[in-house]
C-alpha cells in the first residue's frame, strides 16, 4: 500500500489509447521498412512545447512552521520546444511563438541535429501548429516520421515527465531574468533528457517490440 498522488488522465482520453498510438508508430516502422532503411540510421523521439513558469511553487518540505521562498513575480519569457530522444540527440528551442512556420524551424534543426539518420520518428500531440500542412510537408522533405498521439492523450509522451522535473527544479531557486531562466531549463533539460529511466516503460510497450518486428534486433538500455 502506497500514499501518493493519483496520477490525472483525461476523461476524453480514448479507451484504446494505447493501441491506437502503437499502430501509428506501426505505420512509421513499415513505410521506414519498405525504404529498407538501416536501424542504424533511425532516430527516434518526442516532441513538445512547454513554458515553465518561474513563479511555479510546487515543491513541497517538511517542517514545524510555515516555509516562506522568495520569488519574482514578473512574467519571464520562457517558452521553448524540444525534442526528447531515445535514440538520437536532443534538441532544445526557445521560441518567441509557437506557429507552424516556428515548428518547420524546429524541425529543421531537429534534421540538422541528427543529420546522421535517414530517418526520424517524432511523437507529438494533435497541437494545431503540428498538424499543419505546411509542417507535415516539412516533415516528408527532411526524412521526419510525425507520429500523432491519441487526442487527449498526454500521458503518453514522456517528455512531459521532463518538463514536470525542470519545473520542480524551477519551483525552488529565485529566477531574477529570462536569460537565467532560460540557462536554467536548458541545463536541466539536457540533464533529465539524458536519462532515459524517464521513458523506460514506454520503450517496453511501444518501442522495443516494433523495433524487434522491424528490424529484429533490440536497442540496449
Amino acid at each position: 500500500m502506497m500514499c501518493i498522488k493519483p496520477y490525472p488522465i483525461d476523461y476524453r482520453e480514448p479507451e484504446e489509447a494505447e493501441k491506437i498510438l502503437r499502430e501509428n508508430l506501426k505505420e512509421a516502422f513499415e513505410e521506414i521498412s519498405q525504404k529498407q532503411i538501416d536501424s542504424k540510421e533511425v532516430a527516434i523521439g518526442f516532441l513538445d512545447e512547454s513554458r515553465p513558469q518561474n513563479t511555479a511553487n510546487t515543491v513541497r518540505v517538511w517542517s514545524f512552521k510555515k516555509v516562506k521562498i522568495t520569488k519574482n513575480s514578473s512574467r519571464l519569457k520562457t517558452n521553448c520546444a524540444a525534442f526528447y530522444t531515445i535514440k538520437g540527440n536532443d534538441v532544445l528551442k526557445f521560441l518567441t511563438k509557437s506557429k507552424k512556420e516556428d515548428i518547420c524551424e524546429l524541425l529543421k534543426e531537429i534534421k540538422e541535429e541528427n543529420k546522421e539518420y535517414k530517418a526520424i520518428i517524432i511523437v507529438l500531440d494533435n497541437y494545431k501548429a503540428h498538424k499543419a500542412n505546411i509542417v507535415q510537408q516539412t516533415a516528408k522533405d527532411l526524412g521526419i516520421y510525425l507520429v500523432y498521439m491519441p487526442v487527449y492523450s498526454p500521458r503518453l509522451n514522456p517528455i512531459e515527465q521532463i518538463w514536470r522535473r525542470i519545473k520542480k527544479v524551477m519551483s525552488t531557486v529565485f529566477i531574477s531574468c529570462s536569460e537565467m531562466a532560460q540557462n536554467l531549463i536548458k541545463s536541466n533539460f539536457f540533464l533529465f533528457s539524458s536519462q532515459l529511466n524517464t521513458c523506460r516503460s514506454w520503450i517496453s510497450l511501444f518501442f522495443t517490440p516494433l523495433w524487434n518486428l522491424f528490424f529484429f534486433s533490440s536497442l540496449l538500455f
